[in-house]
């Protein structure tokens, strides 16, 4: 239930080892420009990962973390 703006959404997330870990990011409503499109940064093992998410109505963008041992 948050809103996609300029600003940063902050999530702390903590992967479990031996499951898929998955983030979900649904389109609540289309805004102005369809379809919902998001730059998601992920930082783990001391690296930095650009990732671009989208969703609309019909399809959520889904993200699937492994843990790499």
């Amino acid at each position: 239930k948050k809103q996609l703006s300029t600003q940063a959404i902050v999530l702390n997330v903590k992967a479990l080892k031996g499951r898929k870990n998955t983030l979900v990011m649904f389109a609540e409503n289309l805004g102005k420009t369809p379809p919902n499109t998001a730059l998601m940064r992920v930082t783990a093992g001391g690296k930095v990962y650009n990732i671009t998410v989208e969703s609309d109505k019909k399809k959520n963008g889904t993200i699937v973390f492994k843990w790499k041992e």
